[in-house]
């Protein structure tokens, strides 16, 4: 029988979800547990940026997502 995260082993800190490691890669949120490349994980089926930088940054998103709903406004670089 798997054994699940319960709620109270689920930590939120300044509005950031924190998974632990072992959730990460049971979840494949970063890499395939057999091939271990990010083909066919939650990161390579949504990864569409298009810089280093855009990779990280979606990297950090998808393993602390936020825990608000609320949608903030993005800046705009056109203004």
């Amino acid at each position: 029988m798997p054994n699940y995260t319960r709620a109270k082993d689920v930590m939120i800190y300044a509005g950031i979800l924190i998974i632990d490691a072992k959730t990460i890669k049971n979840l494949e949120l970063l890499q395939n547990a057999v091939t271990l490349k990010c083909t066919g994980s939650l990161f390579g089926l949504v990864n569409y940026c298009s810089t280093p930088m855009g990779e990280r940054r979606l990297r950090v998103n998808i393993v602390q997502p936020m825990t608000s709903l609320e949608v903030r406004p993005f800046p705009s670089i056109n203004g």
